[in-house]
């Protein structure tokens, strides 16, 4: 049986109790060790050393006698994690009634076979979440994230085997940066209204079993500065409106059912470095307008239907490293 990461009696209360004004890598384990018997310790010396820390027994009155002691630096540390370098929770406690906690777990590789539960999503100010890279399985639970969480810049899901499509309310999160969802087992469509991800530097849902048309509100995210689609299902045509990403400098469309022309749009994308469009149902020739990517070092777009003689641009290209093989249709 799957275990659940977080529960209702140790997140919600950690999230009331420490007012949540901290930079979070959030993970939760199985640890067995409770409080009680250090409060004395914290309250002579008002400092507390390393404690093991997973789904303990946590009371009001042991967290508020902490904050209201500790002088120094708690420091709480995870037995999973505890080898590992930043794997630690450390709560400030300055004032004598807020705390300041930095929760950071180093937890990629750990093979954890949990699922994802709602109320790890009840901090209200959850800056980064890395789960990547582990079995993580189930649906990703995130209704109330934009009420919660608005303050996540880094989302890490990347590498698991979550199922289910992508929550809308995923783009409630106007202070993300990076999203990464990739290697799991999502399907439906890319949410359609992608205006509340304006802040968004690098996009990356590659392999999994999403469906349907890249979304004219990409052309909102104009931070957006890496695109990693590759090893989907989409279908339509390449959005012209991704020519509009002044920053892009990777757009990779790798091995989907994409149709229709290469937009000439994409021309636009002066930054770009890596253009990837390999295994597609692309038709028509290259356009001119890619010539103007002076930048661009890998251009791959063989696997398609293109015709017409190769541009001579493409020779003009002095940091082009693609062979003629990514060129062949």
């Amino acid at each position: 049986m799957s275990k659940p990461i977080g529960s209702e009696w140790s997140v919600m209360l950690i999230s009331r109790l420490f007012l949540l004004n901290f930079l979070l890598l959030w993970q939760l384990g199985t640890g067995t060790t409770t409080f009680d018997d250090s409060i004395e310790e914290v309250v002579r010396n008002g400092s507390l050393p390393d404690y093991e820390v997973g789904f303990n027994k946590f009371f009001s009155s042991v967290f508020q006698t902490l904050c209201s002691k500790c002088s120094n630096l708690l420091t709480l540390t995870h037995p999973i994690c505890s080898t590992e370098p930043y794997s630690e929770i450390k709560c400030s406690c300055q004032n004598q009634s807020v705390c300041s906690v930095t929760i950071m777990y180093k937890i990629a590789k750990q093979k954890l076979g949990w699922i994802i539960t709602p109320h790890i999503f009840l901090f209200s100010v959850l800056k980064l979440l890395y789960l990547f890279n582990n079995q993580l399985s189930g649906g990703i639970p995130f209704r109330r994230w934009g009420i919660y969480s608005i303050s996540t810049i880094c989302m890490n899901l990347a590498s698991n085997s979550l199922t289910g499509s992508i929550p809308p309310s995923l783009t409630k999160l106007h202070n993300l940066i990076y999203l990464f969802l990739s290697n799991n087992d999502l399907d439906g469509t890319i949410p359609q209204n992608l205006t509340g991800l304006q802040s968004l530097w690098i996009l990356d849902l590659s392999n999994n079993q999403l469906t349907g048309p890249i979304p004219d509100s990409i052309r909102f995210c104009q931070n957006l500065i890496e695109i990693h689609l590759r090893l989907n299902f989409l279908s339509g045509t390449i959005n012209e409106n991704l020519g509009k990403l002044s920053l892009l400098t990777l757009l990779d469309l790798y091995s989907n059912k994409l149709s229709g022309i290469i937009p000439k749009e994409l021309g636009k994308l002066s930054l770009l470095i890596y253009l990837n469009l390999d295994d597609n149902d692309l038709h028509g020739e290259l356009p001119k307008e890619l010539g103007n990517l002076t930048n661009l070092r890998q251009l791959a777009v063989g696997g398609n239907y293109l015709s017409g003689p190769i541009p001579d641009y493409i020779g003009k290209w002095v940091n082009l490293t693609t062979g003629p093989e990514k060129l062949q249709n």
